[in-house]
């Protein structure tokens, strides 16, 4: 690997470091801040938080030490998603300093053995003693997407083996429990656990509690059930803080006690920032859902599709349709805010908004997911498909001879994919934001190989030579790689290609593509957009120099839903958003001040959109 999402690799990589605050002697209300030590020095070369994305997501502490993942440095990043986790023993907290131990002798380090999982984990979390940590590991070296798995270990006084074990057996997963938990923690009393997980469209949080008489052992209940947790944290006193959004909230805050036996008593305080969209306009009763026929009810019999309505909405006129399709393509539409494909923004212009949650999505099954796989313009397709019909036939309001379909990532490879399928013929426009013209072109060249190798099945090199035995599986990518995947061809991959059917490209489409996506590589949206006007379709081309995979500076947000609203309504007889040049530069926020640079927004969202 040689670039990694926005930036080319070198020598720098994230560590974790530690000291100690303490009150300053004779100072009311000053702090003093000893030495700083590198909790990963001697560890060779160990990286946490790990980049791209980590945080405080990939490490915990307590008085005792540090817990944190990192991947394992004997495999290639970019065909191996295999993580470890560490317990690093912090003798003193204060480097340097004598308080009775030696900080270079008893600051150990140790791995944690999990036998059977070589995928991913994250979450590493202590108990309020620090004598236990747990973390979410999946199974599968190379699926990002697998279901995480929820262990515990006993710390112990150091120098024994330390072995993790399973809190929940695979039957609760399996039955009673079919999710994928995202973050965990120890209840206050450590006798329960709190999980955060999708759950049809919602994150919601669990209390897992040990219960003989429940089925397998375990009581798993919802304490929430509306809106998207982002954290829930454990009090002392036993309650629980939530922090979270919703698709018409952009933050709200609750409370809750976990001993109310009734749902309705399980919230004790609740805060909402926009009082609950008032301050922006907005109200719950414009979200709804709708279920509509699965393409392969052998897993799932229906898909669900969050349907967003105007706030000025009336039930007699009849409203063009915004179809958006997520990315992933394990990932979701749910009831979250985000400051990206916000289905608020298309809404509020006078669309009736339809984001499917289609095969492959999140928080609807493993299986669901899993079903993603070699299936990439199978399945989903035909779930679209079905949505559009059922959408046609059985909401009045909902005018599917004006209707448009936009996707990023994934969802722009399905709007290539439509485009050249019937479907296409049927949407008066589509939006493709950093998406696939082709697999040899696009997913060779992205950083994370194991995505392409896994969720299409194979490598497209066929080399029975290349099989290698297990105990020689870390020492080339090679041998990485033929462990990791199964063999093919092209011909394999070809099978969902979008740049296969160039032929039935006529609906006219808006490409955008940025410069440092390394993921998706810009040449993608350029070859898309050059097919598009070599075949004489109506087509525009948006490209951000200093954007990744995410469009994030404030300025240039503004620039893309100009664009893309402009582009869309124009398309189904909407007034434009902007009147304003698009040669000009107020159009792109005027000149920027020489020396000035541009700040750039949280990434609030989903990332898989």
């Amino acid at each position: 690997m040689v670039r990694h999402w926005d930036h080319y690799l070198g020598a720098e990589k994230n560590g974790l470091w530690y000291g100690k605050l303490s009150k300053t002697l004779g100072q009311e209300g000053r702090f003093g801040l000893s030495p700083l030590a590198n909790a990963l020095e001697g560890s060779g070369g160990l990286e946490s938080p790990m980049s791209p994305f980590g945080g405080t997501d990939n490490f915990d502490v307590s008085p005792r030490g540090i817990v944190f993942v990192a991947k394992d440095l004997r495999l290639n990043p970019a065909l191996n998603t295999t993580c470890h986790v560490y317990v690093k023993a912090i003798g003193s907290w204060s480097p340097g300093e004598e308080d009775g131990t030696s900080a270079t002798t008893t600051n150990t380090l140790r791995k944690v053995s999990v036998p059977g999982y070589e995928g991913a984990c994250t979450s590493p979390v202590f108990d309020a003693q620090g004598g236990r940590a747990a973390f979410l590991m999946m199974k599968t070296n190379g699926y990002e997407a697998d279901r995480n798995t929820i262990f515990v270990v006993e710390l112990g006084d150091g120098g024994a083996e330390l072995r993790a074990e399973a809190v929940l057996k695979e039957e609760v997963y399996q039955g009673a429990w079919d999710r994928s938990p995202s973050s965990i923690a120890f209840s206050a009393d450590g006798k329960s656990w709190l999980a955060v997980a999708e759950d049809q469209g919602h994150a919601r949080v669990f209390e897992l509690k040990p219960d003989a008489g429940a089925p397998h052992g375990w009581q798993i209940r919802p304490l929430t059930s509306t809106g998207y947790v982002s954290a829930a944290t454990p009090l002392q006193n036993g309650r629980v803080f939530v922090s979270a959004s919703s698709l018409v909230d952009n933050s709200w805050y609750a409370i809750l006690d976990s001993s109310a036996a009734a749902p309705e008593d399980l919230t004790t305080w609740h805060h909402s920032n926009t009082s609950s969209g008032s301050k922006l306009g907005l109200r719950p009763a414009q979200v709804s859902s709708i279920w509509t026929p699965a393409s392969n009810p052998a897993i799932n019999k229906e898909i669900h599709s969050w349907v967003f309505k105007p706030s000025t909405f009336d039930a007699s006129k009849k409203y063009p349709v915004a179809y958006l399709i997520h990315g992933g393509p394990q990932g979701s539409w749910a009831d979250s805010w985000s400051t990206r494909w916000n289905p608020a923004v298309f809404a509020e212009q006078g669309y009736i908004v339809v984001a499917p949650n289609v095969t492959g999505s999140t928080g609807y099954g493993q299986q669901f997911t899993d079903s993603i796989r070699k299936n990439w313009g199978g399945d989903p397709y035909q779930d679209i498909v079905n949505a559009f019909e059922w959408v046609g036939a059985n909401m009045a309001e909902a005018d599917n001879e004006r209707a448009v379909a936009l996707g990023a990532s994934y969802g722009g490879y399905m709007m290539n994919w439509i485009q050249g399928h019937p479907l296409g013929r049927k949407f008066s426009s589509l939006v493709c934001h950093d998406g696939i013209f082709s697999f040899a072109g696009g997913l060779l060249a992205t950083e994370e190989l194991y995505f392409p190798f896994r969720d299409l099945g194979s490598t497209p090199w066929y080399n029975p030579e290349s099989q290698t035995s297990p105990s020689n599986r870390v020492s080339t990518a090679a041998a990485q790689a033929s462990a990791n995947f199964s063999t093919g061809t092209f011909a394999d991959w070809r099978q969902w290609d979008p740049s296969e059917h160039l032929a039935h490209w006529t609906t006219p489409q808006l490409v955008i593509h940025s410069s440092k996506d390394y993921r998706l590589p810009l040449s993608e949206g350029l070859a898309t957009f050059n097919v598009l006007q070599a075949r004489g379709v109506e087509s525009q081309f948006l490209c951000f120099p200093d954007e990744n995979h995410f469009v994030l500076k404030p300025e240039n947000s503004l620039v893309w839903h100009k664009t893309v609203l402009n582009f869309v309504n124009k398309s189904v007889g909407l007034p434009a958003y902007t009147e304003e040049d698009p040669e000009g530069e107020g159009y792109f926020g005027g000149r920027r001040r020489e020396g000035e640079e541009a700040a750039e927004m949280p990434a609030q969202g989903k990332p898989e959109t």
